[in-house]
This record gives structure tokens, C-alpha cells and sequence, in this order.
């Protein structure tokens, strides 16, 4: 993956007409997270009687749906911005790869956790240094000890700019932010 330096102004640029156009496929793929989040309370509020293990069973099947639906968001984003034309059931392409993909989201918690617990400086800079980490596996890499390493490479001499990549998107919503975050 070639690191390409992009202005958060052509990102937006890009970025907020796509979502426009496309409006129904990213509704959609959001919407089937929402449904699935609806059925898994429905089991669990269904299934009370049957206490904690059907209630950690389906959280984690719906962690590894959410995780691989969200790999197929970003492989769609991804698309777009190559001039394809992703398709609904692009969003579920990847849910063989949900559980290594919740690994590494949940791995990459557990540092910026850890950092912020020891002081904040820590947090910080390990959240920026390692911000890239899905999008190196939705790139392909499926090791994870390598998507790490890659994005620390792609974020080295570049905090300010994935600071200020991270608060656009956490500013811009999931699918607008998706789509620019994978051009960022």
C-alpha cells in the first residue's frame, strides 16, 4: 500500500457527494446493522432463562456480524473511491473475516485503554499511531501483527494530520466518515 498524502478538502470533496449518491447503499448496510442489533436484543430479552452464557454467545456473534459487515462498508468505501460500483451483498462479503477483524478493533481498544490509563499523552499517541489498522486489513493484509506494523508506517510523521483525520471523522458520522477516511 503506497502512503499518498490527500488534503481533507478533496477528501470532503469526495467524500460528501458519493455519500449522496449512494445514499441508499450506505442506508441500507446501516440499517442491516440496526436489525441486527434489534434481533439480538429480542433473543437475548427472549432467552433470559437461559442466563449469561446465551446472553455472551449472541453478543459475540453479533460483535463478529457488526465486525464483517463493517469490513464490507469499508471495502465498499473503498470501491467508490476507485470508480466501481459496489453492490448490497459487498457489505457481507467479508463476514469470514469478521472474527479476525474484531481481534484487531479489539486489540487496538485495549492499547489506546491502556495508554490513556497510564497518562493521556500515552493513549493518544498510540490511538493516532495505530488509527490505520482497519484500513490496512480491509486492504487485504490479514495478519495482524502486520496491519500494526503497517500502520504505524503509514501514520509515522504524520500525527497531526491522523489527529486531525480521526476528529473528521468521528465529526462526520459512520458512513460519510467511512468514505473519508479510507481516502485520508
Amino acid at each position: 500500500m503506497k502512503h499518498r498524502p490527500i488534503s481533507m478538502r478533496h477528501a470532503f470533496d469526495f467524500a460528501w457527494p458519493t455519500f449522496k449518491k449512494r445514499f441508499g447503499l450506505f442506508t441500507a448496510v446501516l440499517l442491516t446493522i440496526l436489525a441486527a442489533w434489534v434481533v439480538l436484543e429480542i433473543v437475548v430479552i427472549a432467552g433470559q432463562r437461559f442466563g449469561i452464557v446465551l446472553w455472551a454467545a449472541m453478543h459475540l456473534a453479533f460483535l463478529i456480524f457488526f465486525a464483517g459487515v463493517e469490513l464490507g462498508l469499508l471495502q465498499i468505501c473503498r470501491a467508490l473511491r476507485d470508480g466501481k460500483v459496489p453492490a448490497f451483498a459487498d457489505a457481507f462479503a467479508y463476514l469470514p473475516l469478521g472474527p479476525k477483524f474484531l481481534a484487531a478493533q479489539i486489540l487496538y481498544l485495549l492499547m489506546v485503554v491502556i495508554g490513556l490509563l497510564l497518562l493521556i499523552v500515552p493513549g493518544v499517541y498510540l490511538g493516532v499511531r495505530y488509527a490505520l489498522v482497519g484500513f490496512c486489513f480491509a486492504d487485504g493484509e490479514t495478519d495482524l501483527r502486520r496491519c500494526f506494523q503497517q500502520s504505524a508506517l503509514l501514520t509515522k510523521g504524520a500525527t497531526a494530520n491522523a489527529s486531525g483525520t480521526d476528529a473528521q471523522v468521528c465529526a462526520t458520522g459512520p458512513a460519510p466518515g467511512w468514505a473519508l477516511a479510507t481516502l485520508a
